[in-house]
């Protein structure tokens, strides 16, 4: 079984409901703490729909061409404005870059 983000009392339920014996299992939990990880908060000036804020993700050169696409993640806490914001980026991006971007949600 593998999760990034359940609690651990649900973890706990989950492992009971799979019969997951903790006498015969262990459990490893390798965090966020990485070199390759850095937390950014970005402040928005508009409302959290101003999908404009998130073109600093896709950075341009002068004659407007892509310089180059950085590994990120971006949280949302709605999926319907998390999928306005796929089709913004995607929209930001010429044709063979755009599979680039994808989105995750639990749903």
């Amino acid at each position: 079984m593998a999760s990034a983000t359940l609690p651990p009392l649900v973890l706990a339920e989950v492992r009971k409901s799979l019969h997951i014996s903790p006498d015969t299992s262990y459990h490893v939990n390798l965090g966020t703490d990485r070199p390759n990880i850095a937390w950014f908060v970005q402040l928005m000036k508009g409302a959290k729909s101003d999908l404009e804020a998130l073109d600093f993700l896709v950075e341009h050169d002068s004659e407007d061409a892509i310089i180059e696409l950085i590994q990120t993640m971006v949280f949302f806490d709605d999926i319907n404005l998390a999928m306005d914001a796929l089709e913004h980026l995607r929209d930001c991006l010429p044709p063979h870059l755009r599979g680039a971007i994808a989105l995750y949600h639990s749903r």
